[in-house]
């Protein structure tokens, strides 16, 4: 058996991006379970696809926290199960999958003491929040009562989002 792994761009650190609103299209996405997390709780990795490169966003499954994972199921078009008391979202891979979605980009200054001792200091990019595609012919998305980190009138037509 012969192995190959790519080092392209190893020790450089993730790109770090403009902040903003960016068009972009989920390229991946996996479930991460309790014991593959670090942290123990399940979650969700997302690759995302801009223009300007790639980025990847973390969806906590903890109550509470869920509002990023309600923004992307919600901006590909998934919705909870009204007639289900715990208004469930039920979604595949298949589901979500080269979805085009609007990211908000903010980008975070973040340090830790190295093995050696000293401080590192850097910047990396988030995804901050999540919104639909615009309507055809529209500049905008359309109005949504409520959605956590965007301006009001924000969102999707003719629907509350519950969070």
């Amino acid at each position: 058996m012969v192995w190959q792994v790519k080092m392209k761009d190893e020790g450089r650190g993730k790109k770090v991006f403009q902040e903003g609103d960016f068009e972009a299209e989920v390229i991946g996405v996996n479930f991460i379970n309790e014991k593959e997390a670090k942290s123990g709780n399940p979650y969700f990795l997302w690759k995302l696809r801009m223009e300007q490169g790639d980025i990847e966003t973390v969806t906590t499954l903890l109550k509470g926290k869920r509002w990023l994972l309600k923004q992307i199921l919600s901006a590909c078009g998934i919705k909870a199960n009204e007639n289900d008391p715990d208004e469930k979202y039920v979604f595949s891979p298949e589901g979500v999958l080269y979805k085009k979605i609007l990211i908000r980009i903010k980008n975070k200054n973040e340090s830790f003491i190295g093995k050696d001792g000293k401080l590192v200091e850097f910047s990396k990019s988030e995804v901050k929040a999540v919104m639909p595609m615009p309507i055809e012919g529209k500049k905008e998305p359309a109005i949504v009562e409520s959605i956590p980190g965007f301006p009001a009138g924000k969102g999707q037509a003719d629907e509350k989002i519950r969070f």
